[in-house]
């Protein structure tokens, strides 16, 4: 707990700045103190550096504000939290900080709102070329082993699976975990539609792999890929290969899901902040 009005004990401080300034007056005029009993070579900038110095420390040092209060950061709203006003009288509880004026904020609130994280599931999956051979839209939402398999399609492009998230307020995170097989090092490229331009933007790719990966992609801009009007909430999904494929080859999604915040995935079996 503090105070914010003047309950410091002015004698003391009154005793501690005479104590200092007659230290510094005695101290900063003596040359032995810069020089070391040497001669100065510019004795006369010395005595005039001197003279101002004091005048300055004099002046300020006697100032309980200059001490107890620090500067009023008035031009920059970043410092508001930290700036002490010296005419509240408002006195704050344990684990508390004052805004500036008379309002406490506790710190702790401060803490979970930056450290909260979202999480959105994947709400419906479409392979537009290539077939769903096994599982559904809810074998993704745990990360589990339990997947999503679609083969290649004997077509060029080869593969073109669309993922759908719905109810998205924001969001700066994709993460993927997937696998295939056989492993023939064809390029996946994973897209987000561009709802204001009208494209797929590439954001990353994979290259297949027998083994299970987890790409983690941030999203740095994510008013282009959060529908509006008739698509308010949406968020669309590409993984897309624009070679040829084969139909003996498959793709195994384990896990799609969206967050906003700094944290990284959670299932529902674990967050209870996911979204279904």
């Amino acid at each position: 707990t503090y105070h914010t009005n003047s309950v410091y004990n002015e004698s003391y401080l009154s005793t501690y700045n005479v104590t200092y300034h007659n230290y510094v007056s005695t101290n900063i005029s003596n040359r032995s103190y810069f020089w070391n009993n040497l001669a100065s070579p510019l004795d006369s900038w010395l005595s005039t550096f001197n003279q101002t110095y004091q005048n300055y420390v004099a002046n300020n040092i006697s100032n309980m504000s200059y001490f107890l209060r620090g500067y009023y950061w008035a031009n920059n709203p970043f410092f508001d939290v930290w700036k002490l006003d010296t005419n509240a009288t408002t006195e704050c509880g344990d684990g508390e900080y004052l805004d500036g004026s008379s309002a406490c904020i506790h710190f702790n609130d401060t803490v979970i709102d930056i450290n909260k994280i979202t999480y959105y599931n994947a709400t419906s999956v479409q392979a537009v070329i290539g077939t769903i051979d096994d599982g559904d839209v809810d074998d993704t939402k745990v990360f589990d082993g339990e997947s999503l398999n679609v083969s290649e399609a004997n077509a060029e492009p080869g593969l073109d699976l669309r993922i759908n998230f719905t109810g998205v307020d924001d969001f700066n995170q994709l993460i993927i975990r997937y696998k295939t097989t056989p492993n023939k090092d064809h390029k996946v490229v994973i897209q987000l539609w561009d709802f204001v331009n009208d494209v797929w933007d590439d954001h990353d790719f994979y290259i297949e792999t027998e083994f299970w990966d987890n790409p983690y992609i941030p999203i740095w801009d994510s008013t282009l890929h959060i529908g509006t009007g008739a698509n308010a909430g949406e968020v669309w999904v590409r993984i897309y290969m624009e070679d040829r494929g084969k139909t003996i080859h498959t793709h195994f999604f384990d896990f799609f899901q969206l967050s906003l915040g700094t944290g990284t995935f959670a299932s529902q079996e674990v967050d209870p902040l996911s979204w279904h």
